[in-house]
């Protein structure tokens, strides 16, 4: 958590390490939300249902699988279930 301060012409400034994890440039539009418990800001169109993907938790997930697709570590994809299966007992096999 971060704290911040209004200034006098009501501005806040998120700070950087804030900004910074989520992508956020100058520009970037945000929507404020007045609640019953206080005040929400959010990347304006993220709709409270898909809050989770902007985590850090998610966000460093997201980024390891960018990561991993760079280093070229992930090549197959299954399109079933069952695809999925027959692949890994081929590979148990193989090992």
């Amino acid at each position: 958590m971060a704290r911040v301060t209004v200034n006098k012409k009501n501005e806040v400034v998120i700070p950087a390490e804030v900004a910074a994890s989520l992508g956020l440039q100058p520009g970037a539009e945000l929507d404020v939300q007045v609640t019953k418990g206080g005040l929400w800001l959010r990347l304006a169109g993220c709709e409270p249902d898909q809050w989770w993907y902007w985590t850090p938790e998610w966000q460093r997930g997201e980024d390891e699988v960018e990561a991993n697709l760079k280093a070229g570590l992930v090549g197959t994809r299954h399109e079933s279930d069952e695809e999925f299966l027959v692949s890994l007992a081929a590979r148990i096999r193989r090992d």
